[in-house]
């Protein structure tokens, strides 16, 4: 019986001769230039042509030794070479009558033969022959080869596999068959995770088959995979269509899996009808919307929320955080606004007045404008007037509607509070909505908000909404959401009773897999014992490299940027990048556009609370010294930091110098009471008086 020589190309590659695989042609280079004779072998390939196919870059005479290297490997792994290639001194040809057939052979014969069908006379044969061509598709022609030649081959049989998809879901969908047509429409979506026309065909099947939750969750991820891939939004026609099975009445099951980026709002009907009724209830101006509720509780996502409905509705959206470790300069969370690309492409449109006023948040700005002059120093609070009208005019100008997130305000800057409270009362055409979280239980008595927010509601400038935990009924709902099925009763029951509807601790419990069990550990002083041993299993869960950079991450004490993240740990750019994105997989931290942030903070207390001091010390130093190379034109920019960093490391010195310039900048912005804070911190690690170091600070301290 002859053997036969089988070549799969599409997809992952295979060799096999007589039923047995072929070793020695892992190289993708190698299989490259195979599929190019096979490709090919209508005809003889000259050897000048193949060397400048394959090496453009070289010169002839070395193109044509490297031709002959190829060919030698190619002899010396393909079984019975020369049965299967004619090789002349001019020419080499695949011989197409010799005893081999190729996975892409049998996909090209399947597509000639939907066209061979496709004369209308039989519907059936026609629907076989797509399933069939849809069957012979096992994957793209190479795709771990890179080569210049195989971009156009690849690309023109995946078109004509998404041809033929497109045609098997539209016969399918005219016969009513929606559940084939709904499996091939998810194959196209798989093959091609860009393609909206694919999305739209979903959704519409989903929609016919009664089932506008997933219609619903693939507008979603059609959303999501355009602006995380492209940065745009879709396309009118399927927002259109969102909006239209958003209006329909249509009976439908639940989804068996819901994603944790898309899993949707539960129990949060009547907070989501005040935002909605809030935004919709002016028309210019400013108002201050407050969400507020415990740790966990959701209101971090509830706002995150709107501000994606917002985006697909057209309005720009803004989002800052604050947090809650030391080492923010004031006015932080104005500053990474003022950073925003969106905002900082209004620069070169502001009065000069404004730009040299907001050199005083961003330093930078005298290198991108040399013209500017230097602004005068603030003696008095008054003079911040202008620096918050400055900010201002940065952020509204050119905006006719606007929303800015402000995540966890309990924990902002005195000064950043002042610039709120501008904010809210300045005068504006624009439609502008300050969307703030807060955390109640750090809401004390003593906090500069509860001020702000009496003088505010007395304007009638302030809407609070107050999230509860959830239910038993909608814990339920949640947990099935995220874990793809209905829970029985008494699972129901026992997740209740352990996180008490929190919906935070709902969403661990589910991740971790403890939804039938019970996560007994030991007593914790920082979180209760159950959710102390479900972050601990999503912990445990990583590789020990992603766990040495969560690690570093966290004792940084805010949020983190590759570039510090890299010159703290051991410079390879490549681990680091597998370690973020494992933790990103895992959901642990957030990208954030220019840095990263754990996604929950009880994932730091954690990796902290378990950290041993001698470690804690050797990172505090690592992270000081990679902040110094990273900023070291512009050192006042991260002083505080760099201060904690070194008082936690144990160097004294070097913690005195930096809380001290973090005290004069802070002076020079006016906000005192950073001021004070930073020179009582430097006197009080001088243990020597008589250093000349503590005649600037009690001067600085006393001009204060």
């Amino acid at each position: 019986m002859e053997k036969i020589l089988t070549i799969q190309l599409l997809g992952n590659f295979h060799l096999l001769y007589d039923g047995e695989t072929v070793p020695g042609i892992e190289s993708p280079r190698l299989q490259s230039f195979l599929a190019y004779l096979l490709i090919h072998q209508d005809s003889p390939q000259s050897r000048q042509q193949l060397s400048y196919t394959f090496w453009p870059d070289s010169s002839e005479s070395q193109a044509r030794t490297n031709l002959r290297n190829m060919l030698y490997r190619l002899r010396e792994v393909l079984p019975e070479a020369d049965q299967y290639l004619d090789i002349g001194s001019q020419t080499l040809w695949w011989q197409p009558d010799a005893p081999f057939k190729t996975d892409l052979d049998d996909f090209k014969r399947a597509v000639d033969h939907t066209e061979d069908t496709g004369n209308g006379k039989d519907q059936a044969a026609h629907q076989q022959a797509l399933k069939e061509a849809v069957e012979a598709y096992q994957g793209d022609l190479l795709p771990n080869c890179y080569d210049d030649w195989i971009i156009p081959e690849r690309e023109s049989l995946s078109q004509a596999y998404l041809r033929i998809l497109e045609e098997l879901v539209e016969i399918l969908e005219l016969g009513q068959e929606y559940d084939a047509a709904i499996q091939a429409a998810q194959q196209l979506v798989r093959h091609d995770s860009l393609h909206e026309n694919s999305y739209q065909l979903l959704m519409n099947l989903y929609a016919l088959n009664g089932e506008k939750a997933r219609a619903i969750r693939t507008y979603h991820q059609c959303v999501d995979a355009l602006e995380k891939e492209l940065g745009l939004d879709p396309s009118p026609a399927i927002m259109t269509l969102y909006h239209q099975l958003m209006e329909r009445k249509i009976e439908m099951k639940e989804p068996p899996r819901v994603s944790e980026k898309g899993s949707k709002l539960v129990g949060r009907d009547a907070p989501w009808e005040t935002l909605q009724k809030t935004w919709n209830d002016f028309n210019q101006g400013t108002r201050l919307l407050l969400i507020m509720g415990e740790a966990g509780i959701g209101k971090t996502y509830l706002a995150e929320e709107f501000a994606r409905w917002a985006r697909r509705e057209g309005i720009n959206t803004l989002i800052t955080h604050s947090y809650p470790t030391a080492g923010e300069l004031a006015y932080t969370p104005v500053t990474t606004l003022l950073r925003n690309k969106l905002v900082k492409s209004k620069f070169p449109s502001l009065e000069e007045t404004w730009l040299r006023e907001l050199i005083r948040l961003m330093p930078e700005l005298a290198v991108e404008y040399p013209g500017l002059p230097e602004p005068e120093h603030l003696t008095e609070s008054w003079q911040r007037q202008r620096l918050f009208e400055a900010s201002a005019s940065a952020l509204l100008s050119g905006e006719s509607r606007l929303i800015l997130v402000l995540d966890d305000l309990q924990w902002c800057d005195r000064e950043t509070l002042d610039w709120l409270r501008f904010l809210v009362e300045y005068d504006s055409e624009t439609k502008f909505l300050i969307l703030g979280t807060i955390r109640t239980e750090d809401l004390i008595a003593e906090s500069p908000l509860i001020n702000l927010f009496s003088d505010l509601e007395r304007s009638n400038k302030i809407t609070e909404i107050l999230l509860d935990r959830l239910d038993l009924v909608t814990t339920r709902v949640l947990a099935a959401d995220l874990w793809g099925e209905n829970l029985d009763e008494g699972d129901a029951d026992r997740l209740f009773r352990e996180t008490e509807g929190n919906p935070l601790f709902v969403a661990e419990m589910v991740r971790a897999g403890l939804i039938a069990q019970t996560a007994a550990d030991p007593d914790t002083r920082i979180l209760p014992p159950k959710i102390q041993a479900v972050i601990e299993s999503r912990l445990n869960a990583l590789s020990p490299p992603a766990l040495e950079l969560a690690t570093i991450a966290a004792v940084v004490g805010r949020d983190f940027e590759f570039d510090l993240l890299i010159r703290a740990g051991d410079g390879n750019e490549e681990a680091l990048v597998r370690g973020l994105d494992e933790l990103w997989g895992r959901r642990l931290i957030r990208d954030e556009g220019e840095g990263y942030n754990f996604s929950h903070n009880k994932f730091r207390v954690i990796i902290i609370q378990n950290l041993s001091p001698h470690r804690r010390t050797y990172f505090h130093n690592k992270i000081a010294g990679a902040l110094e190379e990273l900023h070291n034109k512009n050192l006042e920019k991260v002083a505080l930091q760099l201060a904690l960093h070194y008082s936690q490391g144990g160097k004294v010195d070097q913690a005195v110098e930096y809380y001290l310039m973090a005290g004069d900048q802070a002076k020079r912005l006016y906000a005192r009471r950073d001021a004070i804070d930073s020179y009582q911190q430097a006197a009080a690690l001088l243990d020597n008086q008589n250093d000349p170091r503590s005649i600037n600070i009690y001067q600085g301290w006393g001009d204060v």
